[in-house]
């Protein structure tokens, strides 16, 4: 899975505007134009937090 920002998207009514933060697997715009998610992705920013609260 991947966190994040997700603009919008076009169907078949035109684009719609989400403008949010998202959780999506990997395969998010699979069989689009642009392809999935996975095939898109430029860099990739880890976060690890070390357990203590």
């Amino acid at each position: 899975y991947t966190l994040h920002q997700l603009f919008g998207y076009h169907d078949k009514d035109g684009f719609r505007t989400v403008n949010k933060v998202v959780v999506t697997n990997l395969e998010l715009g699979k069989g689009s134009n642009m392809g999935a998610i996975r095939e898109r992705v430029r860099s990739v920013n880890l976060l690890v937090t070390d357990g203590a609260n």
